[in-house]
This record gives structure tokens, C-alpha cells and sequence, in this order.
């Protein structure tokens, strides 16, 4: 880090400033200052405790971060200690190399704090160069509430190096942020004699991106009620339904469902416009969201641009959610596979028998007339039989060629027999 702030400052004209500053504990306290960036109180530094690099956003934050690490205090409170952290955690694969863990709620909020200190500032500057602002930049409470934390790790397995990330994409955007004020302080001698011409196209970009940042954030939030929508109901609502599942609950599905999902302002987009919801069965997910942009029509530029949830116009951003939510998927139909031949095996050993391919696996729930012992009120603890990560139904076979006495499959993404990847069978007798 020391070598990248070196070359950093030597390109940047002077711009950027470092400083590394003995402190009366021993430790050496490295600065990167950056005047412009420095006004909205931001002043990277890092320093080393205990074998562990703590990076802060300032020197206030650093302070309050070394306190912690160091303390000896129970009532100093760690994230670790948190719920969100321990339920993580829990969950991580074997063999980890690395793990980053983010209180994504926090971090909005402290950044939105930091913004409301330099908007003044930045409406005027905007107003010089012909560009009205709002005075007050706009309340994102409600995507901020519904925040869980954010995750990244990578670990090593039989088919080589994994990597996972699942979360509101918070602290990537606040890295690109502070790359681009790293970038900005280097740029900054090449761009002077651009002064009076760079201001307005660069004050037109950001707001277009923030809203679109925004409107993708409120997407990302409405997509994750929808996926626990399906988890409880088995599918998606329908195009009749639409976004109004996740506050009221459908007829056919009332007794599972576990809403409200979201509060009704959460579903309107950064023009106070509600999303457009499409059910598209072609679709990975099964269905994609819309935002008109501000002249609600479709087509236009700039502002007037549609976003779309699958990112047709921002191909880009799509892997970065599709292979998480595919993931998801997998993960739901191995545990529904597991439950499903633990209750078969169940069946067989209080009546001395499999079910057989007519009775399927309606007989874990549904008393065949023929047989006795059978578990009163059945075998699975939910009503109906699950269903996979895609919304289909399970595939019950007896004797199957692979020798064992039955198997339980899916047949994956696709919903056809093969296949690789996301598409291919999983199946009950697999190892898991």
C-alpha cells in the first residue's frame, strides 16, 4: 500500500498528498489527501494492528475503529457480534481464503450524511453552470430500511478457486466512488484548462447516474421480496397480480403466504411512479421489472431512459445478479431434494414399503389405502409437496438405473432431462 500511494502521488501532480504519522502507541498512522475529496470529509488512512489492516474514511472513523480493535472492554460491541454477522458465518463453505462482511444499512447512511454536507455546495456550483438541483437531496429511507447486510468470499473446492457475493452492492459503489476521487485529484491538473466546460457535463452525467443507481437499488430490493414471495407461495404472482402480491396476499396462495413483503412506497421508483411488473416465463427469473424513466413513456435518453431489471440496457450488470439468484435456486431445491428422501425413507420403514411410482410422493401426504403404519397427519411438516428453485414439480422414481431402491430429482433450469451447468439434473442420491 505504501508503494501504490508513492507511484499514486507522483502521477497526480501534487494533487494527492500522503503522510505517515508516528502515534504515541507505536503504530504509524498513512494518510492519502486529496483537497477536494478532503472537503467532504473524506481522508483515507490505514495502518496495521495486530497482523490486520484497518482502513478508515477519516481519521474520526479510524480513531473510533482502533478504539474497538484494541479494547479490552465487554461493553465495547463488535460486528461480529451482530445477528446478521453470526447468521453469515454460519453458513460459510470450508477451505476459505477470504471473507469480507459489510453492515450495508450503516454505511448508506453515513455516506448520505457525508453527501448532505457538500450538497449545498454542489447545487450552487451546478446553478453557476445553468443546472437546477433540488435543495435537498432525496429521502432514501425507504431503500435504506429494507437493507440486509452484504457479503463476499471465496474459497477452493474440487473444481477450483469460488468466489460468492450476495448484498445491496453498497460498498462496491463506495469503492468506485473513492477510486474516482483518487482518480479525480490525479486528473485534476489535466482538467483545469477544461473548467468551465466539464462542470455542467459532469454534473448531467451523475445525476442521470444516481437516479439510475437508485432506481437499480429499489429494483434489487423489490426482486428480493419477489424471490421470498416465491420461496413461500411456490411461484410468482402473475401479471394480473402483479407487485401488489407482495402487500396483499392472492387467494390461491393465502395460506402461505408470509407478507407484506414490502411497504407500497417501496415500490415506486425515484420518479414516485410505481415499477412495472412483467411475468415472463422465458425469463430466468420468471418475470423482470420496468422503470419509464421520467417521461413515463417508453424509448427516450437520459433521463427518459427505460431500466429494466434484466438489465436489457445495461448488459453489464447482469452477471453480476443472475449467477446469486441461480445459486439460490439451487440451494432451495438440494434442501427440498433432502427433505423429500429423508420423508420417503420414513414412509418405507413405517409400512414396510416404498411408495410406488402411481402414488408418487402424494403419498407422504395422502394415506394410501393400502398400507399400514402409515405417520398420522404425514411426513412433511408443510402442506403440499415442494416444489424445486424453478417452481417445478419433483420427479419420483423406483429402481432407477442407477441401482438404488428410488430417486427424487429435478431436471434444473431447463426443465429438460441433461444438461450442464444450471441446467443440469440434480438429484435426491447425490452427495450433498
Amino acid at each position: 500500500m505504501v508503494a501504490a500511494g508513492d507511484f499514486a502521488a507522483a502521477q497526480s501532480g501534487g494533487m494527492l498528498q500522503i503522510s505517515s504519522q508516528p502515534q504515541s502507541d507505536g503504530r504509524t498512522l498513512h494518510c492519502w489527501a486529496i483537497p477536494p475529496v478532503a472537503m467532504l470529509q473524506i481522508l483515507p488512512c490505514w495502518t496495521v494492528v495486530d497482523n490486520h489492516v484497518l482502513i478508515a474514511s477519516n481519521t474520526t472513523l479510524y480513531n473510533v475503529a482502533l478504539k474497538q480493535m484494541t479494547s479490552t472492554s465487554r461493553r465495547t460491541k463488535s460486528i461480529r457480534t451482530t445477528e446478521g454477522y453470526k447468521k453469515v458465518t454460519a453458513k460459510l463453505p470450508g477451505n476459505l481464503i477470504s471473507f469480507s462482511y459489510t453492515d450495508s444499512k450503516v454505511q448508506f447512511t453515513q455516506l448520505m450524511v457525508t453527501a448532505q454536507q457538500f450538497w449545498p455546495m454542489a447545487t450552487m456550483a451546478a446553478k453557476r453552470a445553468g443546472i437546477t438541483l433540488p435543495v435537498m437531496l432525496p429521502s432514501v429511507a425507504d431503500v435504506v430500511e429494507d437493507m440486509g447486510p452484504s457479503c463476499a468470499y471465496s474459497w477452493f473446492d474440487a473444481d477450483g478457486l469460488r468466489s460468492h457475493y450476495r448484498g445491496s452492492g453498497v460498498e462496491l459503489s463506495l469503492g468506485a466512488g473513492a477510486g474516482a476521487g483518487v482518480g479525480a485529484g490525479i486528473m485534476m491538473v489535466g482538467l483545469r484548462s477544461y473548467r468551465f466546460q466539464a462542470p455542467p457535463m459532469m454534473m448531467q452525467q451523475g445525476m442521470r447516474n444516481s437516479r439510475s443507481n437508485l432506481t437499480r437499488a429499489k429494483m434489487a430490493i423489490i426482486e428480493s421480496a419477489l424471490e421470498r414471495f416465491y420461496i413461500d407461495c411456490a411461484r410468482y404472482p402473475n401479471d394480473s397480480e402483479g407487485l401488489e402480491a407482495l402487500i396483499e396476499p392472492p387467494p390461491d396462495v393465502e395460506d402461505k403466504w408470509a407478507g407484506p413483503y414490502l411497504k407500497r412506497s417501496q415500490l415506486l421508483d425515484p420518479w414516485d411512479e410505481p415499477f412495472v411488473y412483467v411475468e415472463d416465463a422465458t425469463k430466468p427469473d420468471g418475470f423482470y421489472l420496468v422503470s419509464y424513466g421520467a417521461d413515463r413513456l417508453e424509448g427516450g435518453v437520459g433521463d427518459n431512459t427505460d431500466i429494466y431489471s434484466d438489465q436489457k440496457e445495461f448488459p453489464m450488470s447482469r452477471p453480476l445478479l443472475q449467477p446469486n439468484v441461480m445459486k439460490a435456486r439451487v440451494t432451495t431445491t438440494k434442501a427440498n431434494l433432502r427433505l423429500l428422501h429423508l420423508a420417503v425413507n420414513q414412509f418405507r420403514m413405517d409400512t414396510g414399503r416404498f411408495p410406488t411410482e402411481e402414488e408418487g410422493l402424494m403419498a407422504l401426504i395422502e394415506q394410501p389405502s393400502d398400507v399400514i403404519g402409515w405417520q398420522p397427519g404425514g411426513y412433511l411438516e408443510i402442506k403440499g409437496i415442494p416444489k424445486d428453485g424453478w417452481g417445478q414439480a419433483f420427479i419420483y422414481e423406483l429402481y432407477p438405473q442407477s441401482g438404488k431402491p428410488f430417486v427424487i430429482k429435478s431436471l434444473g433450469a431447463d426443465g429438460e432431462e441433461g444438461g450442464v451447468g444450471y441446467d443440469a439434473d440434480l438429484l435426491s442420491t447425490d452427495p450433498y
